[in-house]
């Protein structure tokens, strides 16, 4: 489900800086890690990288209970959702130095920002491409000073590049496989003992 919904909010934002950069035969955005397996950079030049940070659970607004489904067969229990927060890196490479190029990396780090402030909320109805069990997923931007940016980059084994971070909120997982069934009610016993 995360690699769905982080594919189509990937492409959302492909569409857009397509139309905001007059070109469309450019892919801008990749789904990729910032460093890859062999420790070198992901981010090609004059593209951004999109890679998926931290998961974390929402407990603010987790659910206490689970669903239950009535069946011809009797009711059937599935556990409470875990709604998530993911937190999604954007970085641009200018790997050259040249600051024509590093001009365009802020560029295009800008189109991110106009996108979540033009389209901060994600639903089926708002974006078909979007699975309508998703329910409604919310986009903030993330604030992180100096430090947190610092650990950020070291953690991701990389160094510092033009980005920002944000927080898509209250993706809702469920499996839809019950945890356990049962039958109808068809009596009741009922034992009274006298209290001495």
């Amino acid at each position: 489900m995360i690699d769905n919904v982080l594919d189509v909010i990937k492409e959302e934002i492909d569409t857009f800086m397509k139309l905001k950069m007059k070109d469309s035969r450019e892919q801008y955005i990749h789904l990729v890690p910032v460093i890859d397996q062999d420790g070198k950079s992901s981010v090609t030049e004059n593209t951004i990288c999109m890679s998926l940070v931290k998961i974390e659970e929402d407990k603010i607004n987790m659910s206490n209970g689970g669903d239950i489904e009535y069946t011809a067969d009797g009711p059937r229990y599935y556990g409470p959702p875990v709604k998530l927060n993911l937190y999604i890196l954007f970085s641009a490479a200018s790997s050259d130095g040249q600051e024509k190029n590093y001009k365009e990396a802020l560029k295009r780090i800008s189109r991110v920002i106009e996108f979540f402030q033009a389209k901060n909320t994600f639903t089926a109805a708002n974006t078909p491409m979007l699975d309508p069990a998703v329910g409604k997923l919310s986009v903030d931007l993330f604030n992180m000073n100096m430090e947190e940016q610092n650990n950020l980059w070291s953690m991701l084994g990389g160094m510092y590049r033009p980005s920002v971070l944000y927080r898509l909120r209250a993706l809702m997982v469920q499996e839809k496989h019950g945890v356990g069934a049962g039958g109808p009610v068809l009596e009741k016993d009922l034992e009274l003992t006298e209290k001495k």
